[in-house]
């Protein structure tokens, strides 16, 4: 389950008083506005694969004869 980022209140934005630049990504949401509430970390995208499907049936570029034995 997730919650929303208590931190920067799930805007994943937090101002920044160190530097010139008004706002910076929130540190404990790493910029996403959620954090798990089990685990209290940010989402991790980096396991989602990002290809999409070209939706063709085949594999290795055979024919439609090839693929169904015919």
């Amino acid at each position: 389950m997730w919650q929303k980022c208590p931190i920067c209140n799930g805007t994943g934005k937090q101002e920044n008083f160190d530097t010139t630049s008004k706002f910076s990504h929130c540190k404990t949401c790493a910029g996403k506005g959620i954090i798990s509430e089990l685990t209290g970390l940010p989402p991790d995208y980096s396991s989602i694969s990002t290809v999409k499907d070209s939706g063709d049936f085949r594999d290795n570029c055979e024919s439609q004869k090839d693929y169904y034995g015919r």
